[in-house]
């Protein structure tokens, strides 16, 4: 026996609203309010063919308002009512991975600095370049390995190369090693890493993902400690004597306050202090010309 619905008719497997407004306001509201109800299952269609009953009958009501004070041309009469739309059920994990990095990435521009999100970006453009039309629920761990390994055959100056352009992750790790001997550091290679977890921990908080499937993968590589090496005294006083009219001053004020050139490039004249006999203190806080590094 097949299922029965006022106003609604099942097509291909879908419920389908259809309901004809009256002779007198198709002027206005044209012949019928037709909607795809996007379910198979008659209990949800009898619920939302309610719903579209509902503000069928707002729209009628307003309508008929409308053609009782018959002040204005049907052309550019609008019903203020909205009609619900419906959305199709979808499984969990469903969604492709470059939708979802899509909208973690639109997140991310609103909240970080240019700088840190670019680099995100960097990081999810690998991600997609690789995975971008599997679905989210396809992340598993030998794949979260896959792409790890990649990340770890990097070169710094891949981006670089004109090849490089619209390359896969696998195409960029083959082009680093044909071209050049170094990887990127294991710290950089453990903050690229560290952007993807964070956006698949992202993908858990907004239901896409039950658990983030790379949770157990790390970068392997200890880091390398290789602090900036510090001019010595003979380079100190060369780039100083040499009084440039640009850096002279910037270079002298850096030396004797130990700010970075940002920093120092950034003060405004109310950031020098004076404290009388105790002399002249630098405030460093973020304004209108720069902001700082780090929040520290």
């Amino acid at each position: 026996m097949s299922i029965q619905i006022k106003y609604a008719y099942r097509r291909h497997n879908t419920w389908t609203y259809r309901r004809t407004y009256p002779q007198h306001l198709r002027d206005i509201l044209g012949s019928s309010l037709k909607q795809s109800l996007k379910t198979s299952e008659a209990k949800l269609a009898r619920k939302r063919v309610a719903e579209l009953n509902t503000k069928f009958t707002d729209i009628v009501q307003e309508a008929e308002s409308h053609a009782a004070q018959n002040d204005t041309p049907s052309q550019s009469r609008q019903i203020g009512v909205a009609v619900p739309r419906y959305h199709r059920a979808r499984l969990l994990g469903q969604r492709p991975v470059a939708e979802l990095a899509a909208r973690y990435l639109t997140e991310a521009s609103e909240r970080l600095r240019p700088g840190s999100f670019k680099s995100v970006r960097f990081a999810l453009e690998l991600l997609t370049s690789h995975t971008g039309e599997a679905q989210a629920r396809d992340l598993s761990q030998a794949l979260g390995r896959e792409v790890l390994g990649y990340i770890s055959k990097l070169s710094p100056n891949v981006r670089k190369y004109s090849a490089a352009r619209g390359a896969s992750l696998s195409d960029l790790a083959a082009l680093s090693e044909e071209n050049e001997a170094t990887i990127l550091r294991p710290q950089t290679q453990a903050r690229i890493w560290g952007q993807l977890q964070h956006f698949l921990d992202w993908c858990v908080q907004s239901g896409e993902l039950e658990a983030n499937p790379w949770e157990g993968l790390t970068v392997k590589a200890k880091p390398e400690v290789n602090p900036h090496g510090v001019l010595t005294d003979a380079q100190v006083v060369l780039l100083l004597s040499r009084q440039d009219w640009v850096l002279h001053n910037i270079l002298l004020f850096c030396l004797l306050t130990g700010l970075r050139s940002g920093e120092a490039c950034g003060l405004l004249a109310e950031d020098v202090v004076s404290k009388g006999n105790l002399g002249r203190f630098i405030r460093v806080a973020p304004n209108d010309i720069r902001q700082l590094k780090s929040k520290a």
